[in-house]
Formats: C-alpha cells, structure tokens, sequence
C-alpha cells in the first residue's frame, strides 16, 4: 500500500518533470527565432573586420586594373594589423579567465 507521503512525493515529481519539459520547449521555441539566432551567433563567434579587409584586399589583387594592386596590398596588410583587435569572443574570454586563474595560482604569498 503507498502511503500518503509516497504519493505527494510522486506527484512532485512528476510537476517537476512537465515544468522541466514546458520550460526546454519555450526556450527551443525563442533560440528558432531568426534575431536570436543571429544575436547568439553574433556572441560566440563575432564578426571581425580583418576578415572583410582580406576578402576586399584579395578581390582587389586578382582585378585586372594594376592600379587597384597598390589599393589590395594595403588592405591586406592593413587586415593582418587589425587581426589583433578583433572583438573578444566567448572563448577569447574563457581562455584569458582560465591564464589568469592559473597565474594567480602559481603566486606565493
């Protein structure tokens, strides 16, 4: 026979288990969204300016025109300068908490 307080914990569960479902389903539902994607996307992985710099300085080289070589080169080497100033990422960030702690660790006080 179950008792009583067996029954309250089973149906605590089982709310448990439908809040947890109805929660994972509204949070499937708002990451679909278009604008949350792109904003989710635009965190993990930001867009860097350097990039568009290389694809605008390669386009530039391969155009017959020689004039828009000198124009090209420039990009390219003015991409290669900006790369170090690129957004920090979510993994940029991970990487320098994690070389700070292990600094900090290796401290002697």
């Amino acid at each position: 026979m179950i008792d009583k307080k067996g029954t309250h914990v089973a149906k605590s569960m089982v709310r448990s288990i439908s809040r947890v479902a109805e929660d994972r389903g509204h949070v499937g539902t708002t990451l679909a969204q278009k604008d949350v994607k792109s904003s989710l996307e635009q965190l993990v992985r930001p867009r860097s300016l350097a990039g568009g710099m290389k694809k605008a300085g390669v386009a530039l080289l391969l155009a017959p025109d020689p004039i828009t070589d000198v124009a090209g080169i420039a990009l390219l080497a003015s991409a290669y300068v900006a790369k170090d100033r690129d957004p920090a990422s979510v993994k940029n960030v991970v990487h320098e908490a994690r070389k700070l702690l292990r600094d900090m660790e290796s401290l002697n006080l």
